[in-house]
């Protein structure tokens, strides 16, 4: 395969993963996939199925975590009694997965939600054309673009790669 990007043919890039152990980053993450509404997809132990639930909460600072009830019902009833979940995760070309630990099953307006343990590690893996580079939080690196006879633009690098 010719390396060498165009408009036509993007370069893959396939991370290898890696293993997130930081709470603070996992929280951030996690705060992340909550805000997007994405749709998690989550398995139990000995089984096949997966099943649909969605992020409701993450506190890092009690270390927890809130899950919609998951659907279909069967799954609800399986965790219903608590347990152990791995939970699958795609977000803008971005693989997570972890798995955590039920600590309380509860419920309002007639739907389920589950607290669980804020997991010790997260699989974070990019699947993008490109590499996307990671700034580190306390760093600020601010930029201007100057474009033609406009105003220039100002603002802060958080993280960049290649656009084709």
């Amino acid at each position: 395969m010719d390396p060498t990007p165009t408009p036509s043919k993007p370069f893959e890039y396939q991370s290898e993963g890696e293993q997130v152990t930081d709470p603070v980053q996992i929280a951030a993450l996690l705060k992340k996939v909550k805000d997007s509404r994405t749709v998690l997809q989550v398995t139990l132990p000995g089984r096949t199925t997966e099943y649909n639930s969605a992020l409701l909460d993450v506190n890092l600072e009690q270390g927890y975590l809130l899950l919609d009830e998951l659907t279909p019902t069967e799954g609800h009833h399986l965790l219903s009694n608590g347990g152990q979940f791995t939970v699958g995760i795609r977000l803008r070309g971005v693989d997570m997965r972890f798995t955590s630990q039920v600590q309380e099953v509860s419920g309002q307006a007639g739907i389920a939600f589950y607290r669980a343990n804020l997991p010790h590690s997260l699989y974070y893996c990019q699947r993008r054309s490109f590499y996307r580079v990671r700034i580190g939080l306390g760093l600020m690196i601010p930029f201007t673009i100057r474009r033609g006879d406009d105003k220039p633009l100002q603002g802060r690098l958080d993280d960049i790669s290649l656009a084709v």
